[in-house]
């Protein structure tokens, strides 16, 4: 993590968090969830806590139905057969492992990585906070997850890549290439305005399952730098037909 935070060297961790990662992944696919945590933060004693509350949630939750069922007015075996059936679902749903817990801590957008970061204040210190903030988990991706794969576009290179991929129908890229190559004649750089309140950056990007965009994103330059897309324009659009 301490390698990769060097990347985004106008980027300062807020006082006492300290960034950690957990990979998210399932049968369909995998990305990895980066996140802040306090340095006093106590896993053991996090995990233990929570799987207790989920035990309390899902035994009241058990409870609840049971009641409701005794008070139907059906034969006691059917009763029975409901009752065991509840059980049985409330005993595996309370069941969750340590890794499960973390992801929960993980995905609770206040545990945000980029929720806990500080930026210089300056156009270098606002343009990586908000590539941090699209990008940041943007690697590692296993199979579904491609869906969402998407990068910054700064540079006639990659339109040139984008062009060369299309006509090989590869890398999940399928357009029509008129719409794309007025763009090799545009300055594609990211544009970076600081104004009195905050920073305006515009930004080419490619969604693999979109296309093409031209965005406009705005950033407050005081805590808790909240980070707004101003403007979206599809330039290209993508037919994505799969990315495994």
């Amino acid at each position: 993590m301490k390698d990769y935070m060097s990347i985004f060297s106008k980027l300062l961790p807020e006082p006492r968090y300290i960034l950690e990662y957990i990979y998210n992944y399932s049968w369909d696919g995998g990305v990895p969830l980066l996140y802040a945590r306090r340095d006093d933060f106590e896993e053991e004693e996090y995990i233990s806590t929570e799987r207790e509350r989920i035990r309390v949630q899902w035994d009241s939750i058990m409870n609840v139905r049971v009641e409701k069922i005794e008070n139907e007015d059906w034969e006691e075996e059917e009763k029975n057969k409901r009752i065991e059936r509840i059980k049985r679902m409330c005993m595996y749903m309370s069941e969750v492992s340590d890794e499960r817990i973390l992801l929960e801590f993980a995905w609770d957008s206040v545990n945000h990585a980029v929720r806990h970061l500080i930026p210089e204040d300056s156009k270098m210190g606002y343009f990586q906070l908000l590539i941090f903030k699209l990008y940041n988990n943007n690697f590692a991706l296993w199979w579904h997850a491609n869906y969402s794969y998407r990068f910054p576009v700064y540079k006639k290179e990659q339109i040139e890549f984008l062009i060369e991929r299309n006509r090989r129908e590869a890398f999940s890229i399928w357009f029509d290439e008129k719409k794309i190559l007025p763009l090799l004649e545009e300055n594609l750089g990211p544009r970076i305005k600081m104004e009195q309140r905050r920073c305006v950056i515009t930004l080419y990007e490619f969604y693999a399952g979109s296309g093409l965009y031209q965005n406009v994103y705005s950033i407050s330059r005081v805590a808790p730098y909240t980070i707004k897309e101003e403007q979206s324009e599809k330039l290209v659009p993508n037919d994505f037909r799969g990315f495994y």
